[in-house]
C-alpha cells in the first residue's frame, strides 16, 4: 500500500473485462497512457499484457480525501493523542498527509493509522461517566476495538488520596 503513495502499482483483476476497467476509470476521471515507455503519473493508467483471463493495469492512484482514525503517542510517550474523522472519499476528509501533519502539529511522535472512511467512529468517558460518542457511527457493530486507559491506582494510594 505504501508504494502506491508515491508510484504505480500493478493490480490484477479476474472476471471484469477490460470495458469495464476502462469505462470505470474513465468515469472517474482516469486517463489512459497506450504507450508502454511514457511513465505513469498521478491519475493514469495502462493494460499490462499478462494472460487472457486476466486484466492487469498499471495504475498510478490520485491523491485523494478520507475520513481517517490514527492514535499516537508524544515523544515521552506520557501523552495519547487521536484523531478521528469522518470523510467522504474525493469530496470531503484530508488527504493521508494532511491528516497526519494535524497529529503531528498536537504533539505526536508516534502514531498508528487504524482506519479509513466513514465509518470512524470514538467513544470518550466524559465527566459524569458515560461513554459518549465523540464522531457518528456510520455502521451497526463493532469491528475493532481499541480500549485506552490509565493505571487504576493501588488501595494505598486511593486511601492516601481520600484522607
Amino acid at each position: 500500500m505504501r508504494a502506491a503513495l508515491h508510484s504505480p502499482v500493478v493490480l490484477e483483476f479476474v472476471g471484469v473485462g477490460d470495458l469495464r476497467l476502462r469505462g470505470a476509470l474513465e468515469q472517474v476521471g482516469y486517463r489512459e497512457i497506450q504507450d508502454e515507455l511514457v511513465p505513469l503519473t498521478p491519475g493514469t493508467w495502462r493494460f499490462v499484457p499478462r494472460s487472457p483471463h486476466v486484466d492487469v493495469v498499471d495504475i498510478f492512484f490520485k491523491r485523494n480525501v478520507y475520513g481517517w482514525t490514527m492514535v499516537g503517542l508524544s515523544e515521552d510517550n506520557n501523552r495519547l493523542l487521536c484523531l478521528a474523522c469522518t470523510g467522504s472519499p474525493g469530496r470531503v476528509g484530508y488527504k493521508l498527509e494532511e491528516a497526519a501533519q494535524i497529529l503531528l502539529g498536537a504533539g505526536a511522535w508516534n502514531a498508528l493509522l487504524i482506519d479509513e472512511g466513514a465509518d470512524v467512529f470514538q467513544l470518550m468517558l466524559t465527566a459524569d461517566g458515560r461513554l459518549t460518542p465523540m464522531v457518528r457511527s456510520e455502521r451497526r457493530r463493532l469491528r475493532a476495538t481499541f480500549i485506552m486507559a490509565r493505571p487504576r491506582p493501588s488501595r494505598s494510594k486511593r486511601k492516601a488520596a481520600s484522607n
